[in-house]
């Protein structure tokens, strides 16, 4: 076991830090984020850590690396956008109820993860009398 300046170690990011997204404690070792990170840019980081003796040089400069995997996780920050900005449907009078379909609008998420990706619709308004119904499927 070393001892005096050979016994503290300093820590440098030295590869994979795309974005300059980490940072790392020089005397801790505490890897935290410098950056924001979108899971659509770039789903993982493989860091490089190298940690240094202190003595800094000369014979007995000593030091190892290690690499930390980095996954980032996805969150629901992006919101649906529809295909088109204009849908035109048309429906006869004298329709029956519940039948046809008058219009398929088609929306897109493009969110990592399945779970936020789950798009619901609804009308929100211009059906005053309720004449138009969501179908889920």
């Amino acid at each position: 076991m070393d001892i005096g300046t050979n016994a503290k170690l300093l820590y440098s990011l030295t590869g994979g830090n795309t974005g300059d997204a980490f940072q790392i404690s020089g005397t801790g070792g505490v890897i935290t984020l410098n950056n924001s990170l979108d899971a659509e840019a770039l789903a993982y980081y493989t860091l490089t850590v190298t940690a240094y003796d202190q003595s800094g040089t000369g014979p007995n400069f000593l030091n190892s690396t290690v690499q930390v995997f980095i996954d980032v996780t996805d969150v629901n920050e992006i919101a649906p956008t529809f295909q088109s900005a204009l849908y035109t449907g048309t429906v006869r009078e004298n329709a029956p109820i519940n039948t046809g379909t008058a219009v398929t609008v088609k929306a897109i998420d493009t969110d990592l993860l399945p779970s936020n990706k789950n798009i619901i619709y609804n009308i929100t308004a211009g059906n005053l009398q309720g004449s138009f119904i969501v179908h889920r499927n």
